[in-house]
């Protein structure tokens, strides 16, 4: 035998007779056997001669004798090390030039083939020229081909064999395939890992060093940057994801439970990516699976939580790329599926275990104390108003007595001035139009009379409400009707079902101001206010409110006051950049179950174009989010996601945002206690009241007009609580935010490379500030043209000036008006409370996710809004439209409390509103007129009325 041996270092194999023999060897025809009769030679994948056969570094079946290695332009220890000659495509044997279209060089002998390929290249120039055939066109068509006859039906007993036969192969052939570990692959292996192959220089340290360093960072099977590299495309085919590197198959061990043993003696890393392809071990078994966030082919591992059903398994390069700072070893301990901030798809779209805190009996009746004490005044006031009209249009007759309208899915608001109607109303019985009672004394008073200003027709006198809830509220008047809101509420520990937590002591409380009562720490200088207790906004964290008598008692008067406050360190568990949260709007499509692919566009306002509105696709508009450069235009998505409500479709988002809410007995709209949003019923058509995204584009410098990504000056009617979940830094810009805290003053314009700036104007100063904009009008800009021309009526609940920093020293230094003015950081929560006018500049691509609430202790202010809206809804209805409805919460809340306290309840109703439906243009339904109701129960062929 004749062999060719490329290095005298080549790894050996000793067959039967104890000679060694070099790998690649060929050895033509004959085959040869180890000392325990396993074959140890194999067909060439060119000449198909013999020779001692190797496994390919990529894991394929392809093995080559040395020669035609050499043909390929390759060494065999080239081979076994980055892949055999057919994986890294450049084999010369005609099946794979055919393959690559390179089939006219099979003509060329084998040994010139590949001078020829390297000559040329895989893209064929410089092939010589096809020849061309000298037969006639008839005859080079050649003959039709015969219709091949239908296949013999094989008989049964002849199919039984077969398959013996076959199984008995198989078999067979898996216990060689085992046998065969013991010597050859034993020997290959030792061989190779005293060699450098695949720069596995980073793979294990040896001796002291190792060590010394953590066993996490032993048993890593990557490189230094802990980052594993990704599986070759060519090995397994184009699987979608261009930014894939090639993976090395790790011919070494890595350390002591990273790695497993395949077929073929290839070492795998664990979790390392496979493609499309799948691997079995020495016996057989397949020890790859598909990973839970890409679905491709990994080495599986089984999360040690130990919960029952976890069968998640996550590839090395999802965690490095989804899961950034977290060792691959600790997501091995415990799967992101079971930690609960897995973000692929299908997590995205539902909860991850929701959990209600159980309250005590003891806890339940204090809040429910306290939501009587701050309404019981207003329901007296409202309910003595409702008599007063009854008294002075309908002499004698009681609010009980008056006819109550039927159950229906419904708002009325009135026609004349757009104020919801919680009860008491009139109604014309001609054209259907409702007023209510402030409305009913007005017409009173300038038509001197009780008819319809519209139809001078009779007005009829109807309610809401069942008999059984205004005697509720009766008794709610006669033991709370003269209560008055304490200095500070019900405190509750982060355990609410704790029987010790109790109301907390407020005695002394109004005699120093909250500033000088709190930790400097705790404080934030937002204002130039020469009041030194009106210069400071209450600045605690998340902490110091679950845990903090002090702090939540602080919290709740400031609430009181109308001051606002920044929630520090409001942290959850889920990523929210917006590739992760778009992963759970964007629907690519499954044709197994029938859902079509979804190219979502957003509605974008543009705010140096006259805030105009136009369609862009989603993809275009977070391109311009993480640009590196400073964008031109500045926009800001109006509603995302662009179908469905937020809770609906990014709903582990939603649940983290909940969880991570401050204060959740006033801000949680599905069981906080002191939210009277949540005691509202369904048939009342709630009002939308979040949590709603916020998307948006910003920049440092302040533009001098309206080119600037804000949210303008405007009030809203319930609080609000307003958290900063992502910014944008871009790379010339300094990372590191510089939070202030205690008598540290602002530096603008990047404000500590903050997200976003904040104005807000105490209560006290919305007359003067409202007096300013209208005699400045003029030099302020809404949607290109200047406000004047827009005729402003309430410059403040219009929506239509941004004050700049010019604006803010003239009506400090000529108003007297110091406005807060203050910076929102990442994972900052900004309160806002009801009837405080604000406006948001962003100076950064911000995502902030914002909820509105109602607090017993705003019902007040709520209603004193509600009265400013009537005088605006007589120019523009839809502005003045109040679809909040407080009045109404505040009865019902009242109500759910009363019977708490009377033991009719043990606790109050979990309840979730469903996502708002389209309505006619006032957010109600329309009642129906009598003509109409006469055409239903009218037989529209005889004319008659049918009986009913």
């Amino acid at each position: 035998m004749e062999a060719i041996k490329e290095t005298v270092d080549m790894p050996t194999v000793e067959d039967k007779d104890g000679e060694s023999h070099p790998l690649g060897l060929n050895t033509n025809k004959e085959k040869l056997y180890d000392k325990d009769d396993n074959q140890i030679t194999k067909s060439c994948h060119i000449c198909q001669g013999q020779h001692i056969y190797w496994s390919c570094g990529k894991g394929c079946r392809a093995s080559y004798c040395a020669r035609c290695v050499h043909y390929s332009g390759m060494t065999v220890e080239e081979a076994i090390s980055k892949g055999c000659p057919k994986c890294q495509d450049i084999c010369v044997c005609k099946k794979c030039l055919r393959r690559r279209n390179l089939g006219r060089l099979t003509n060329i002998p084998l040994p010139e083939r590949a001078e020829c390929l390297a000559a040329i290249g895989n893209s064929g120039e410089g092939l010589p020229p096809v020849r061309q055939s000298t037969r006639p066109a008839t005859v080079q068509q050649g003959r039709p081909k015969k219709k091949r006859g239908r296949p013999r039906k094989r008989p049964a007993g002849e199919i039984a064999e077969a398959k013996e036969e076959e199984e008995g192969a198989l078999a067979e052939e898996g216990k060689n395939a085992v046998a065969s570990k013991g010597t050859f692959f034993q020997a290959a292996i030792k061989s190779l890992e005293s060699q450098t192959c695949h720069d596995l220089d980073d793979v294990e340290p040896a001796g002291a060093e190792a060590s010394k360093m953590p066993q996490a960072t032993q048993n890593r099977a990557v490189n230094g940057d802990n980052r594993m590299p990704d599986t070759n495309d060519a090995i397994n085919g184009d699987d979608g994801h261009a930014d894939r590197k090639p993976a090395p198959i790790i011919t070494a061990p890595v350390g002591e439970g990273g790695v497993v043993l395949g077929q073929g003696g290839a070492v795998y890393a664990v979790g390392q990516p496979l493609g499309k392809k799948r691997v079995l071990d020495e016996n057989g078994m397949q020890i790859s699976k598909s990973c839970h966030q890409c679905q491709d082919q990994h080495i599986t591992f089984t999360c040690k939580t130990g919960k029952e059903g976890c069968k998640a398994s996550y590839c090395r390069r999802c965690c490095d790329k989804y899961y950034i700072g977290i060792a691959y070893e600790d997501i091995m301990e415990k799967c992101p599926r079971c930690r609960g901030f897995c973000n692929c798809r299908g997590c995205l779209r539902v909860q991850f275990n929701p959990t209600v805190p159980q309250r005590s009996e003891k806890m339940s009746k204090t809040l429910a104390e306290h939501v009587l004490k701050c309404t019981g005044g207003l329901i007296k006031e409202v309910l003595a108003s409702f008599d007063k009209e009854l008294a002075d249009a309908d002499a004698g007759m009681k609010l009980e007595d008056v006819e109550v309208e039927p159950t229906g899915t419904r708002r009325i608001n009135c026609d004349r001035c757009s104020t919801s109607i919680p009860d008491l109303f009139k109604s014309c019985e001609n054209c259907a139009f409702d007023f209510c009672i402030n409305c009913c004394g007005e017409v009173r008073e300038i038509f001197g009379g009780s008819n319809c200003p519209t139809c001078t027709s009779p007005l009829k006198i109807r309610r809401q409400l069942k008999p059984e809830i205004l005697e509720d509220l009766r008794s709610i008047i006669k033991e709370y009707g003269d209560c008055k809101v304490t200095a500070s509420g019900p405190f509750w520990s982060k355990n609410p079902s704790d029987d010790t937590t109790a109301p907390a002591s407020c005695e002394g409380s109004n005699q120093v101001h909250w500033s000088k009562r709190v930790d400097r720490s705790m404080l934030r200088v937002c204002s130039t206010h020469p009041d030194p207790e009106k210069k400071y906004i209450f600045c605690p964290t998340s902490a110091d409110l679950e845990n903090s008598n002090e702090a939540h008692q602080v919290f709740q008067e400031c609430m009181r006051r109308g001051e606002p406050v920044i929630v520090r360190n409001v942290k959850g568990v889920m990523d929210w950049r917006p590739e992760t949260m778009c992963r759970a709007v964007v629907e690519k499509g499954n044709k197994f179950y029938g859902v079509a692919a979804k190219v979502t566009d957003v509605t974008v306002i543009d705010c140096t174009q006259c805030w105009g509105e136009f369609q862009l696709p989603q993809k275009a508009f977070f391109q311009d989010y993480q640009s590196e450069e400073v964008p031109k235009a500045m926009l800001k998505v109006k509603d995302w996601p662009p179908e469905e409500h937020f809770r609906d479709r990014l709903k582990r988002h939603n649940q983290d945002f909940m969880e991570m809410l401050p204060m959740k007995e006033y801000t949680n709209p599905t069981w906080g206690s002191l939210n009277m949003y949540r005691a509202l019923p369904d048939n009342c058509l709630p009002p939308d009241l979040g949590p709603k995204t916020y998307i948006a584009l910003g920049r440092k410098q302040e533009h001098p007009g309206e080119g600037d990504s804000v949210t303008k000056l405007h009030v809203d009617m319930s609080d609000a609580m307003n958290v900063l979940l992502n910014a944008y830094s871009r790379p010339e810009e300094d990372t590191e935010e510089k939070v202030r805290l205690g008598d540290d003053l602002w530096e603008a314009p990047s404000y500590g490379n903050a997200g976003a700036v904040w104005d807000l104007v105490r209560r006290e100063d919305v007359p003067l500030v409202s007096e300013y904009l209208k005699m400045l009008q003029n030099e302020f800009i809404h949607n290109g043209l200047p406000v004047r021309k827009h005729g402003v009526i309430n410059p403040i609940l219009e929506q239509m000036f941004q004050l700049r920093s010019q604006d803010r020293a003239a009506l400090a230094a000529n108003h007297g008006v110091h406005l807060w003015h203050v910076e929102q950081h990442v994972n900052e929560a900004v309160y806002i409370p009801a009837g405080v006018p604000h406006q948001v500049r962003n100076l950064k691509s911000c995502i902030k996710v914002a909820v509105d609430f109602v607090p017993p202790e705003s019902a007040g202010q709520i209603f004193h809004l509600a009265k400013k809206l009537r005088g605006l809804a007589s120019v523009d209805r839809d502005a003045g439209l109040d679809k909040l409805q407080g009045v109404a919460m505040m009865f019902f809340a009242a109500r759910e409390a009363y019977q708490i306290l009377s033991g009719e309840l043990t606790s109050i109703a979990m309840k979730t509103h469903p996502a708002p439906k389209k309505t006619n243009r006032r957010g109600a339904k329309r009642r129906k007129t009598s003509e109409e109701r006469d055409l239903e129960l009218t037989d529209p062929e005889t004319d008659e009325v049918v009986d009913q």
